[in-house]
């Protein structure tokens, strides 16, 4: 609303001329001396946090304190003691993708900030995305709801430049695919959902117990197998780990994997990307948990699957 109103002046302005007065129009520029002399460099870097919507309101330290938030709304705090924790609620209107967006490094502050987010018993906490130490939260959501959210340092620093702003957002489906998982079916190897070459899984790891299972079958010859995660890259909180298992295991539990990875092509990345070359055809077994068995509906990854033949 506030932009269509903006545009729409924009759009006065620049189509009406407004006449000046005649005085106006016959003033002549200042003689007076202009201060050209530097500013002294004091050394502090002090910022001045950015202006905003919707200020903080204390108390809100605890869930029952929490301050009520509209959605689409930047709203802004800080931190001003030591281990600060302030407690937000919102309304989620509907089934759909969640994103929550802290700003403070980026905005010149010196909070290194988490964020956690909880309904009932499933909750998600992020610490960290891309190069910067502003956290990114972005997560399904099953339907309207209620949703808590807590921001806090990390280390419990306070004072003026541990400022921050926030957002909650719902955006679109942040990425693309062609597989649901099968979540009530796939918790055992038995069980495992079948996957092929090209495929893109978008599964869940909804409790800490919960174990992903898939069934890879590959034809008789030597072949390339890839699989990677998509997910925090993307704003998930999961940390993923890929486990590949040979054909025996279907007939013999006690069989172990031949190759599992918990990281990425990027040192810094948790989405895992796993290579391995088959030498023989048969249902291989995926298995998808997370490194710090947590989990939660709100704990969702992306599961790319290729094969190749290397023959």
């Amino acid at each position: 609303m506030l932009l269509s109103i903006f545009l729409a002046c924009s759009a006065c302005i620049s189509c009406v001329e407004i006449p000046l007065d005649q005085e106006t129009q016959e003033q002549q520029p200042s003689d007076e001396p202009i201060d050209t002399s530097e500013t002294e460099d004091t050394g502090e870097e002090n910022f001045d946090p950015p202006p905003c919507p919707v200020m903080e309101l204390e108390p809100n330290g605890t869930f029952e304190e929490a301050q009520y938030i509209p959605m689409e709304t930047w709203f802004c705090g800080d931190f001003h003691e030591t281990a600060d924790l302030d407690v937000f609620e919102f309304d989620f209107p509907e089934e759909g993708w969640l994103k929550v967006w802290v700003r403070a490094q980026d905005l010149g502050s010196t909070a290194d900030v988490l964020v956690s987010i909880t309904h009932g018993s499933d909750t998600a906490l992020s610490t960290f995305f891309g190069e910067s130490t502003d956290p990114v939260l972005v997560v399904p959501v099953k339907e309207g709801m209620t949703i808590s959210a807590a921001v806090q340092e990390q280390y419990n620093g306070f004072g003026d430049n541990h400022f921050w702003e926030t957002m909650f957002s719902q955006i679109k489906v942040p990425v693309e695919y062609n597989l649901l998982e099968i979540d009530e079916n796939n918790n055992g190897m038995v069980n495992g959902q079948a996957i092929a070459s090209g495929d893109r899984v978008l599964g869940i790891i909804d409790s800490n117990y919960d174990r992903d299972w898939y069934h890879l079958e590959l034809p008789e010859g030597t072949h390339d197998i890839t699989l990677s995660i998509e997910a925090n890259q993307h704003g998930s909180p999961i940390d993923a780990m890929i486990y590949l298992y040979p054909p025996e295991v279907l007939e013999d539990p006690d069989v172990g994997y031949v190759k599992y990875r918990n990281h990425g092509l990027n040192p810094n990345s948790t989405d895992p990307y796993l290579t391995y070359t088959a030498d023989r055809g048969g249902v291989w077994g995926v298995q998808i948990k997370t490194f710090n068995s947590s989990g939660s509906d709100f704990y969702w990854y992306l599961l790319n699957v290729d094969v190749d033949s290397a023959e």
